[in-house]
Formats: structure tokens, sequence, C-alpha cells
């Protein structure tokens, strides 16, 4: 598993700098420990479910596709 390195961000209420979370990487860290306690208790999540966070989890791989976006005046790409 590719490891993605958090951005800090400073928090100015405790004056110190504090680790930034996705929701991408809560899911990405704990869905798998999620879905095994689940099952191990006899219930079952719903397909859609699965689906959604799976999309979350793949979220910015460019392997899942990505936009390309053109300016039509200088055609400078982004």
């Amino acid at each position: 598993m590719m490891k993605i390195e958090r951005k800090n961000r400073y928090d100015a209420t405790s004056n110190k700098m504090v680790k930034k979370y996705t929701i991408k990487e809560i899911f990405r860290d704990n869905w798998d420990n999620f879905v095994y306690a689940m099952e191990k208790q006899g219930k079952t999540i719903r397909p859609t479910i699965m689906e959604e966070v799976a999309k979350i989890i793949g979220c910015q791989d460019p392997m899942n596709g990505f936009a390309l976006y053109s300016c039509p005046d200088c055609h400078i790409q982004k």
C-alpha cells in the first residue's frame, strides 16, 4: 500500500501544528478492519456502501480516470 504523507496545519486554539486527516485516509486506514469486524459479528454491509467506499478510497488515483481541462485561448492544460 502506498504511504500518503499527511499535511500539517496550524491550530490557533492550541497554538501548535496538528495533522490533517482526510475522509479518504480515515477510510483507507480503517475500512478493512471495520468490514472484518462486521463479518465476524455476522452482519453484512450493503453492496452500495461497499461500492461508494471503494470510490472514496480510489479517488485521485489516475488509474481510475481523470479530467483534463484545456484553455481554448492559450491551450494550457490542467
